[in-house]
């Protein structure tokens, strides 16, 4: 909530930035792709998603997937999976639930396909060996 703070405030005082309160635009790398689409996700719950111009995206570590059977993996994902989801839980207060839900809290991509409608306009970034690669696949796919 606190990016989304930032945003509603520089939006609503843009004139004390000197910017036009129409272009805002957000990006995230990694985890801040986490933060944006977090963002993102909360603009639409609260149909304030004109706040935003354009969210951007790069590598962002967003989806439910990383709870995979590991053999599904390719060899960079396996070797990541449990580091990067004993980061997860540390956004979690109960990640046994959260996870088996796939709470979108946790795993912004995974918001309802309604909500998904509502999001600002999206540009999703990878690279060919970023292991976030399918985390941004999936959520570009779910956009369209």
């Amino acid at each position: 909530m606190d990016c989304y703070a930032v945003v509603k405030y520089v939006y609503e005082n843009f004139e004390e930035f000197g910017i036009d309160q129409n272009s805002i635009s957000i990006y995230g790398e990694s985890a801040g792709g986490y933060m944006a689409c977090g963002v993102s996700m909360i603009l639409a719950q609260k149909k304030e998603s004109n706040i935003v111009k354009t969210v951007f995206m790069d590598m962002p570590m967003i989806y439910a997937g990383w709870l995979r059977d590991a053999e599904t993996m390719n060899e960079v994902e396996q070797n990541w999976k449990d580091q990067h989801l004993a980061g997860m839980k540390l956004l979690c207060t109960d990640h046994e639930a959260q996870f088996a839900s796939k709470d979108p809290f946790i795993f912004p991509a995974e918001m309802d396909k309604e909500l998904l409608k509502l999001v600002p306009n999206t540009v999703v970034m990878t690279r060919e060996f970023d292991f976030y690669r399918a985390d941004a696949e999936y959520y570009a796919e779910r956009l369209q």
